[in-house]
This record gives C-alpha cells, sequence and structure tokens, in this order.
C-alpha cells in the first residue's frame, strides 16, 4: 500500500486490512458497488498470457499488488417503477426474491432504499 503522508510504499498490515474491510462493508450497506483499486509495475520481460496449471493467468495471482483505495459507485435504477411493482407483488401476497451479484449488505442496502423490506427484517 502507498502511504501517502510517508510517501513511501508499506506493507498491508492485519489491522489496516480490518480497516479496508470494515470500509468496504460500510460503504456496501449504504448501496454503495465498491471497487478495491491497485496497481502493480511490470516487469518488461513478463509474459502477460501465461497461465498456470489451472488456466488462470499467473498475472491475476501474483501478490505485490500496491492498494491505492476504495471507490463507491451509487446504484441507480428506476426505483418508482421498480419499487411499486415489487411493493405491489407483495402486498397482493406475491412471493418475491431478490436475486443479485452484489454483496449481501449492498443488495440489503438496496432492497431498504425501494421499500421491498424493513431495516429489522431477517435476510432470507
Amino acid at each position: 500500500m502507498y502511504d501517502l503522508f510517508n510517501s513511501a510504499y508499506v506493507e498491508l498490515d492485519s489491522d489496516t486490512r480490518s480497516r479496508i474491510i470494515e470500509e468496504i462493508e460500510s460503504m456496501g450497506s449504504k448501496g454503495y458497488r465498491v471497487l478495491a483499486l491497485a496497481f502493480r509495475n511490470l516487469e518488461t520481460d513478463e509474459d502477460l498470457n501465461a497461465k498456470d496449471a489451472d488456466g488462470i493467468y499467473e498475472i491475476e495471482t501474483k501478490q505485490e499488488f500496491i492498494f491505492i483505495g476504495l471507490v463507491g459507485l451509487e446504484y441507480t435504477f428506476d426505483s418508482g417503477h421498480i419499487c411499486n411493482t415489487v411493493v405491489n407483488c407483495r402486498d397482493n401476497g406475491i412471493k418475491w426474491r431478490l436475486v443479485s451479484g452484489e454483496s449481501r449488505s449492498t443488495a440489503r442496502a438496496i432492497a431498504e432504499k425501494c421499500g421491498f423490506i424493513q431495516p429489522n427484517d431477517p435476510d432470507n
């Protein structure tokens, strides 16, 4: 990770890793899609097409990435139409399910914003 205050690269320790994970959960619980940004310097002779025995690109399994930070993208949708449709279904006894590729906390925040669920409703 790069320490801006000291202008130096530092090892990502367990405390910092925990704080990053907490921030990801916090941002997700507010309905943000969270991206972690990192980079790695490439060697001039590095083969970007090399794969390991499992067919995974070796570049993807390297550990020398430098963490830059987190970006939160707001999830947008046609809330009026979608939310009203789901609420009408629920109110008329039709069971519905939210299927999402988002993290659980992000999906839950979106469902709460639409009124699909209440803050105290259990995860199902």
